[in-house]
């Protein structure tokens, strides 16, 4: 097994790795190892547009645009998985009660 070292890593960035090494009870390297890990298991870009352009196109009865129109005209929430149009308050979260009237059954 090889070592790698990293040099001018950011004052800031170092304090970052640390704390999130810590929450997971790693060690900063084992916490950058698994970052590393993760990243390339993911195809990159040009294999992912490789893979998509030699799919199959997909038939549909009722195009896309027809589909998001009626929804709208249904009143449907805008946005994906049911999400505001608008992003949320600061802070990047929600208000409870916006999330409990969209998600209760």
């Amino acid at each position: 097994m090889g070592t790698l070292q990293i040099r001018k890593v950011p004052d800031e960035l170092k304090k970052k790795l640390r704390a999130r090494a810590r929450r997971r009870n790693q060690t900063m390297g084992e916490y950058v190892l698994a970052l590393l890990e993760e990243d390339l298991a993911r195809p990159e870009r040009e294999e992912l547009l490789r893979r998509l352009r030699s799919l199959e196109p997909i038939e549909m009865a009722v195009s896309a645009a027809a589909l998001l129109e009626e929804a709208r005209r249904e009143g449907a929430p805008a946005g994906r998985d049911n999400a505001p149009a608008t992003p949320p308050a600061a802070g990047g979260v929600p208000e409870p009660q916006a999330y409990q009237s969209r998600h209760r059954g």
